[in-house]
């Protein structure tokens, strides 16, 4: 909070105002803008089935069992990078690439 310049009453605020955004972007399965830096992209994944071909019974052993499970449909939020920032800022785990 020091580094930031923010005091405490302001530093929750803020973490209660982001924590806002995310829960508002996650509820509607928008896109999610962090600043200049990037974005958290919805993925829609559909319903599908699971097969699993074992069942782990007491003790931890696993016993063979056919069983299949009906996955819903889900979203899944991947980070993008905004390309002005990549080309302004020099990326640590990014030099590998």
């Amino acid at each position: 909070m020091a580094k930031g310049g923010f005091t405490f009453v302001e530093a929750c605020r803020a973490f209660d105002c982001m924590s806002g955004v995310l829960a508002d972007g996650v509820v509607t399965g928008s896109k999610i803008n962090l600043g200049r830096v990037g974005a958290l992209m919805p993925v829609r994944h559909s319903s599908r089935e699971c097969h699993m071909s074992f069942k782990r019974v007491n003790g931890g052993k696993l016993e063979a069992v056919k069983r299949v499970y009906a996955v819903g449909p889900r979203l899944r939020y991947r980070f993008r990078v905004f390309e002005t920032f990549l080309k302004s800022h020099q990326l640590d785990w990014f030099a590998d690439h």
